[in-house]
C-alpha cells in the first residue's frame, strides 16, 4: 500500500508531527497486513458503528479498529523514542501530545470490548494493551 503525507513547515514541532503522521499510516499498513489473513471483527460486527479515537465521531468498527492501531502505533514509538525527542520537540508540547495519545489508546481498547473480535483480533487488542501500560514520562 501507499503513504501519502502532507510535510508541513520546518519546526521542531512540525518535523516531530510528521514523524507522527508517518507511524499513524505505518499503523494502517500493519493492520492491513492482517487484514489480509482475517477479518478481525467477527462480520455481524464488522460495519456496527462505534467511536473512532482518531476521527472523534461513530464510524464503522473496522475504520475505528484502525484508528486505535494507528494511535497505538503512534503511543509505541513515543514510548521509544521519548529520550530522544525530549533532545528537540518542546517539552509541553511533547508531553501533552503524549498524554492525548495515551488517552486515546485507552479509550480506543475500551470500545473495542463492545464488539465481537476474531481470535486475531483479541490478539492485536490484547498486544495493544499490553503495550499501551509501558509509561515512557
Amino acid at each position: 500500500g501507499g503513504i501519502f503525507l502532507s510535510l508541513a513547515e520546518r519546526s521542531p514541532v512540525s518535523a516531530f508531527e510528521n514523524l507522527l503522521n508517518l507511524v499513524h499510516e505505518m499503523g494502517h499498513q500493519i493492520l492491513d497486513v492482517y487484514l489480509n489473513s482475517d477479518f478481525l471483527i467477527e462480520e455481524e460486527d464488522f460495519q456496527k458503528t462505534i467511536y473512532s479515537v482518531v476521527r472523534r465521531t461513530g464510524r464503522p468498527a473496522i475504520m475505528s479498529i484502525h484508528a486505535l492501531m494507528a494511535s497505538a502505533q503512534m503511543l509505541q514509538f513515543l514510548n521509544e523514542a521519548m529520550p530522544k525527542l525530549k533532545e528537540w520537540v518542546p517539552e509541553k508540547y511533547l508531553t501533552d501530545r503524549y498524554l492525548q495519545m495515551r488517552d486515546d489508546v485507552q479509550l480506543g481498547l475500551g470500545l473495542m470490548q463492545s464488539i465481537r473480535l476474531s481470535p486475531l483480533g483479541r490478539g492485536i487488542v490484547e498486544d495493544i494493551l499490553m503495550e499501551s501500560h509501558r509509561e515512557a514520562i
